[in-house]
């Protein structure tokens, strides 16, 4: 049924774009359970309980990573807290060592694995926890108001190089700018993002309210000739 579901999405797709397919994989997300506090009080309190749950998501994991890779999927989406939810320890005995055991079984299934976190990486980021997670896209490396790094550039180089990265236009600027503006925010993007793996993109899902001039003008500035 989800190899159908996924095989059904590529026919609609027909090759304009990729396919990433989102699930409770990341394991700490215990299938839905109720919130990330709970959960961190959970690993706190039963940590024996705990990994045994994890270990028999991750049977379920490889099972749905089977079917939709049969579909056709390009991507798998995993999910994974920003500081303001979880502390150093939590990433260093749960979400790091899980991630890199569910990526290995994306990359044996010929997925690739996504990452967006939206919130701040900062320190994680410093720390190299994303590097060890087995990543291939991640996103967002955003400076204030939308993130915390210091600058894009900045954080590229704390990234390991062969992970992708994704986004990066501001939703302020997207909503709030004119055609110009987006197009001058876009083009320092791409100077800051030459020689790296890269796709613009805006920082994270468009406001309803967002211009469509201001979605074009990010798209021209990307196919501008002198970055091509």
């Amino acid at each position: 049924m989800v190899a159908d579901a996924t095989c059904d999405i590529v026919r609609k797709i027909d090759g304009r774009a990729a396919l990433s397919v989102q699930w409770p994989v990341q394991p700490y997300e215990m299938l839905c359970f109720p919130n990330t506090m709970d959960t961190m009080l959970l690993a706190q309190d039963h940590p024996e309980l705990f990994r045994k749950l994890m270990d028999m998501i991750v049977v379920i994991d490889e099972k749905l990573m089977e079917a939709v890779s049969r579909g056709g999927a390009d991507f798998i989406f995993l999910g994974a807290p920003a500081v303001e939810m979880l502390s150093p320890a939590y990433y260093e005995n749960y979400i790091i060592p899980y991630s890199q055991t569910v990526t290995d079984i994306a990359h044996t299934k010929k997925l690739l694995v996504y990452s967006h976190i939206c919130s701040p990486v900062e320190p994680f980021l410093s720390m190299g926890f994303y590097n060890r997670m087995g990543i291939d896209l991640f996103e967002t490396l955003s400076p204030p108001p939308v993130g915390n790094v210091t600058s894009l550039s900045d954080a590229l180089g704390k990234l390991d190089e062969s992970i992708c990265t994704r986004g990066n236009l501001g939703l302020d600027i997207l909503l709030r700018s004119d055609k110009e503006g987006v197009k001058q925010k876009t083009y320092e993007i791409l100077e800051q993002t030459r020689g790296r793996k890269h796709i613009v993109a805006a920082s994270d899902y468009l406001f309803y309210e967002t211009p469509f001039v201001n979605v074009e003008a990010m798209a021209e500035a990307v196919k501008d000739q002198k970055y091509i």
